[in-house]
């Protein structure tokens, strides 16, 4: 067993057994955050109006749906990674701020779209007169939901349209993805990138070291928070289900030593209708933090082992053979 990594601080550094963002904050980050965020939001909110009115493709429109949510939460969340903000709170927090103004801004910008395809005579309100009028909005979508703007069906008249209680369940669905969305989108940029506070930079991608066999969870877990090796040598070296196996992956800092991240992942590969392989991955140990010795022992123990050819005696056939001259 190799020396494990003292926990404890050092300087101004905490050393936990697993990995976890220092909090810190940077104010170019927050700032670019906040106006990438701002800016794009009335955008996003416009092209979203639009779309969402004239595509009448189902799937289409819930790819808009992600996309809003994806947009917005890359709009603030990105430039917040950028300017090496090292708060997952904040960064969800500010993300869900701006997704929420965002959406505020796409109701207005639909009925104001709404109305200008469908109201007979266009519209006597403004954008920017409407966000300053919410209960003019919420009468506004209550005759929209009374109407309806849309069918489920090949018909065209105003029966066959989808309105009330059925209509408010469809924008609370698509309301809750655009807000989990953001939320993922985000939680992947800030919250789940490990950073490297000696070079002052995100990790890069974690690799796979090596496919281990199923084993008892519980005692795995433990034998890798007591950097016990050997466990990962015996888990190599049995047989492995290619469609059911534990995945050990190491991510590093890529620049110095510092910062070693061990993750065991549990794999699950299946099959659809269509015979298209469909992939479940489940992480069993996250970001456990390792030395540099470790990660050599760690190799060590998940290679394959290396065949060793027999020695074959370089033995003559009867026709090289030369026999020596007897002796006098």
């Amino acid at each position: 067993m190799s020396q494990s990594l003292t926990y404890g601080f050092h300087g101004d550094r905490a050393y936990a057994q697993y990995y976890k963002h220092t909090g810190k904050v940077t104010l170019l980050g927050i700032v670019a955050g906040v106006a990438c965020g701002i800016a794009a939001a009335p955008l996003l909110a416009w092209v979203y109006a639009y779309a969402d009115s004239y595509i009448p493709i189902v799937y289409l429109n819930m790819a808009l749906v992600v996309g809003f949510g994806a947009g917005i939460a890359l709009a603030v969340a990105g430039p917040m990674r950028w300017g090496k903000v090292r708060n997952a709170p904040l960064t969800l927090a500010l993300t869900m701020l701006l997704t929420a103004v965002a959406y505020y801004l796409c109701w207005a910008a639909w009925i104001c779209v709404t109305f200008d395809r469908y109201a007979k005579g266009g519209r006597n309100f403004g954008f920017v007169e409407l966000l300053l009028a919410p209960r003019g909005m919420y009468e506004l979508a209550a005759i929209l939901d009374e109407s309806g703007t849309f069918s489920l069906g090949h018909g065209s008249s105003a029966n066959s349209n989808v309105t009330g209680i059925p209509l408010m369940i469809i924008w609370a669905i698509e309301g809750v993805a655009i807000f989990a969305t953001a939320f993922l989108v985000a939680k992947s940029l800030g919250a789940d990138n490990p950073f490297c506070e000696r070079c002052e930079k995100w990790s890069a991608a974690p690799t796979m070291l090596a496919p281990l066999a199923i084993g008892d969870v519980a005692e795995m877990r433990r034998a890798l928070e007591a950097h016990e090796w050997p466990a990962l040598q015996t888990a190599a070296a049995a047989p492995i289900d290619e469609r059911h196996f534990w995945s050990l992956m190491l991510g590093t800092c890529g620049s110095c030593d510092e910062l070693n991240l061990l993750t065991l992942n549990d794999v699950k590969i299946t099959l659809d209708k269509n015979g298209k392989a469909q992939i479940a991955t489940k992480a069993l140990v996250r970001n456990l933090r390792v030395s540099d010795a470790d990660v050599a022992a760690i190799r060590a123990a998940v290679a394959p082992p290396v065949a060793v050819a027999a020695e074959v005696p370089d033995v003559a056939s009867d026709e090289d053979r030369i026999d020596a001259p007897a002796d006098a």
